[in-house]
C-alpha cells in the first residue's frame, strides 16, 4: 500500500512457518526485484532448517536407539534423582521396568561405605564433564549388592546439568580377584607352613626372628628363643621306620605348638627333628618355664623308644636364650648362643634344659 507522498511500497510477506517479513522498497523494477529475492532467500532458509530439523530428530531417534540397545546399563540422574534409565538397568538391577529406578533418590542404589565418594564424583562430573571409571557397588531393590563398573560424564539435561553414568556388572570378574586373591594368600600362608607337621617353616622362622629382634631393640624388651631337638631320633627312625619317624614328628610338634600358643608365642620346624619357639617379651626366667613345660609335655606324653634302650620313651633337649634389655648383644651371637645350650643339653645326658649366657 503506499503512505505519504513518497510512493513506496510496503511489501508483506508471511513465510509457512510464522515468520513475517516487512520489505519496504520504492516503485522501481529494480527495488520490487530485490525484494523477491528476499522473499525466495528466506523461503530457502525455511526449507534448510526444516530439513535440519528432520535431521537433528533423525540423529536423536538413532542415538536413543544406540542406547536403548546397549548392552551397558545407561542412566542419567539430575539433582540427586534418576531421570532417566535405559533397558539394560533391568537386568543389572533386577528389576521389571525401568519406572522402578525413575524418581527415586541416585543414593539409594549406593551402599553406605560408597557414599561419599559416589557423590564427589557426581560433582566432578558436573564441573568436569568426565571423571572416568571406577569400580563401585549397587544395592539393588531386593537389597542384594553387585559389583559394577561405572563411567560418569556431566551432559546437559533438558537444560540442566546432570550426570550420565555408563554402568557394566563385573561381578564375574571380582569374584574371579576375589579367588585369586585367596589362592595367593593360601599360597603365601603354605610357602611359610611345613608339609608333614603344618607348624610354621624356617622361612617363617627367619623372617619372624628378624622383626622380632628389630622390635625388641626399638622397644628395649625382653625376647626369649627356644630350641630343642628329639634325642636319639636316629635309632627311633633305624627301629620303627620313616613312617614311625614321621608321625613321631607330628606329634611332638603338636605338642611343642599347644604349649607356644598358651604362651602367646610361635612355634617353627627348625629343621629334622629340631624345633624353635619366639616368645616375644618374655625374660630369663619366663622364657626357661616355657622350655621347661615343653620338655615335660614331650616326656609326659609316653611315646615309646625301643630303638634307645629297652622301656625307653622319646625326650626332647632343649637350649633356651633370652635377649637381655639394653643388650648390645648381634642376633647371630644370640641365636648362636641358644643353639650352644641346646648342644650342652645334648651332651650333658639329654632330656634336659640348658639357658644360654645372657645377651
Amino acid at each position: 500500500m503506499l503512505r505519504g507522498t513518497d510512493r513506496r511500497l510496503s511489501m508483506i510477506y508471511i513465510c509457512s512457518i510464522g515468520l513475517i517479513v516487512i520489505i519496504c522498497v520504492s516503485n522501481s523494477y529494480l527495488t520490487i526485484f530485490i525484494s523477491l529475492l528476499a522473499i525466495l532467500a528466506n523461503g530457502f532458509l525455511f526449507r534448510t532448517t526444516r530439513r535440519a530439523l528432520r535431521s537433528t530428530i533423525e540423529s536423536e531417534r538413532r542415538y536413543r536407539r544406540l542406547i536403548d540397545s546397549s548392552p551397558d546399563a545407561i542412566a542419567v540422574h539430575q539433582g540427586g534423582i534418576i531421570v532417566f534409565a535405559n533397558p539394560a538397568c533391568l537386568g543389572l538391577m533386577g528389576i521389571e521396568h525401568t519406572s522402578q529406578l525413575i524418581g527415586q533418590p541416585v543414593m539409594k542404589f549406593v551402599p553406605p561405605h560408597l557414599a561419599e565418594v559416589v557423590a564427589k564424583r557426581a560433582k566432578s562430573a558436573i564441573k568436569e564433564t568426565e571423571v572416568g571409571t571406577m569400580d563401585e557397588q549397587f544395592v539393588r531393590p531386593d537389597g542384594s549388592v553387585i559389583d559394577v563398573e561405572v563411567t560418569a560424564i556431566g551432559i546437559p539435561y533438558n537444560g540442566r546439568p546432570a550426570v550420565l553414568i555408563i554402568c557394566r556388572d563385573i561381578g564375574l570378574r571380582k569374584e574371579a580377584e576375589r579367588k585369586m586373591t585367596e589362592a595367593n594368600a593360601l599360597l603365601e600362608k603354605l610357602s611359610r607352613l611345613d608339609g608333614l607337621t603344618s607348624i610354621s617353616n624356617r622361612r617363617a622362622f627367619d623372617e619372624q626372628i628378624l622383626i622380632s629382634w628389630n622390635a625388641a631393640s626399638v622397644d628395649n624388651g625382653h625376647l626369649s628363643l627356644v630350641l630343642l631337638d628329639v634325642d636319639s631320633f636316629k635309632d627311633y627312625n633305624d627301629h620303627y621306620g620313616h613312617q614311625a619317624g614321621d608321625a613321631c614328628l607330628q606329634t611332638i610338634a603338636k605338642l611343642v605348638e599347644g604349649v607356644a600358643n598358651e604362651a602367646g608365642g610361635t612355634a617353627y620346624r627348625y629343621g629334622g627333628e629340631e624345633f624353635a619357639v619366639l616368645l616375644p617379651g618374655y625374660d630369663r626366667n619366663a622364657g626357661k618355664s616355657v622350655a621347661d613345660r615343653i620338655r615335660k609335655a614331650v616326656e609326659e606324653c609316653g611315646i615309646p623308644h625301643e630303638g634307645a634302650a629297652e622301656g625307653a620313651i622319646v625326650t626332647i633337649s632343649v637350649g633356651v636364650g633370652t635377649r637381655q634389655q639394653s643388650s648390645d648383644a648381634s642376633l647371630e651371637q644370640w641365636v648362636q648362643a641358644t643353639d650352644q645350650a641346646l648342644y650342652l643339653a645334648k651332651k650333658q645326658g639329654r632330656n634336659s634344659t640348658i639357658e644360654a649366657p645372657l645377651y
